[in-house]
C-alpha cells in the first residue's frame, strides 16, 4: 500500500477514536456498534456507515444487522471520516481495478484489526467507550451484511474475535 494511503488510514483511525470519545450515545445498554455499507465503484471509495443498537431494540433476526438498528447511520462519524475518504478517492484516481480491489481488501483488514483492538481494550481506562453506557458483552465489529453471508461471517470473526463471536452467537 502506498505511503499516502497508509497515512490516510492512520488519520481515519484517529478520527474514529476521537469521534467515539466525543460522541457517546445518550441511550443506555448499547450492546454493539459497528461499521457497515463499505462502498467502492472503482472511481471512489465511499465512507462506511457507523451504527449502534441497544438491548431490547431488535428482533432475533436483526440483532446483528446494522440497517435495522436504533441508529443505523451515526452522522458525526460520517462527517469525521468523509474528508479522509475524499482524499483516498483522489489518491486512487486513474488506478487500475486491481489497485482498487487491493484497497478494498486493505480497508476491510484495517477495520477488522481496529475493531479487534478496540474490543480488547473496551473495559480499560484507555477505551474510547469509557463514556458509553454499554452492556457487559458489548462489541464493536464489521457487520457488512449486504455482501453475502460468507464475507459477513469472515469479517465478523476477524473484527470481534472468534471466541467473542461464538459466545455471542453472532454468525
Amino acid at each position: 500500500m502506498e505511503i499516502e494511503l497508509e497515512s490516510a488510514f492512520k488519520e481515519i483511525k484517529s478520527s474514529i477514536i476521537e469521534t467515539l470519545e466525543r460522541n457517546p450515545p445518550e441511550q443506555h445498554n448499547v450492546y454493539s456498534c459497528g461499521f457497515w455499507l463499505f462502498y467502492c465503484d472503482y472511481s471512489m471509495l465511499g465512507t462506511p456507515c457507523f451504527a449502534y443498537n441497544i438491548e431490547g431494540e431488535y428482533e432475533d433476526d436483526t440483532k446483528w444487522c446494522p440497517p435495522e438498528w436504533i441508529v443505523d447511520v451515526e452522522d458525526s462519524m460520517i462527517e469525521s471520516l468523509e474528508p479522509h475518504y475524499e482524499k483516498i478517492s483522489e489518491l486512487m484516481a486513474g488506478k487500475s481495478d486491481d489497485a482498487w480491489e487491493a484497497l478494498v481488501k486493505y480497508q476491510y483488514d484495517f477495520y477488522c484489526k481496529l475493531c479487534l483492538q478496540l474490543n480488547d481494550m473496551s473495559s480499560t481506562e484507555n477505551s474510547p467507550f469509557k463514556k458509553w453506557n454499554t452492556t457487559e458483552n458489548f462489541v464493536i465489529g464489521v457487520f457488512e451484511e449486504r455482501e453475502g453471508e460468507e464475507l459477513y461471517d469472515e469479517l465478523v470473526k476477524l473484527s470481534v474475535g472468534s471466541s467473542r463471536e461464538k459466545s455471542l452467537a453472532i454468525c
